[in-house]
């Protein structure tokens, strides 16, 4: 038995948005994960890439103190026929607590 398959055209990145809201929005923290070299426009979807940017958002708010942080939106959006897909993320990562105070 012989199995021909044709993988066709690869879907690619079309739209990646990573959006911070609120005391976080400027952190560098999350600004490095939004530049995160997999992630290019014009790239090739890898699902790993897309669950990779997801967890380093979480994994960096529960690191650099945002107890708070909830990720509103995690979607992968994909159009076979256009060969695109868009990834969105929406974090609020809450506001920090305050430090070198004793209570």
């Amino acid at each position: 038995m012989q199995i021909d398959i044709d993988p066709g055209e690869p879907v690619l990145f079309d739209t990646i948005s990573v959006l911070v809201h609120g005391a976080g929005a400027g952190d560098a923290v999350f600004e490095r994960i939004a530049a995160a070299p997999s992630l290019r426009k014009g790239e090739r979807l890898e699902h790993a890439a897309y669950e990779k940017v997801k967890s380093d958002l979480q994994l960096a708010a529960a690191t650099y103190g945002y107890l708070d942080a909830r990720l509103l939106r995690s979607e992968l959006q994909v159009d076979p026929a256009a060969h695109r897909a868009a990834c969105i993320w929406n974090l609020i990562p809450g506001t920090l607590p305050l430090r070198g105070h004793n209570h």
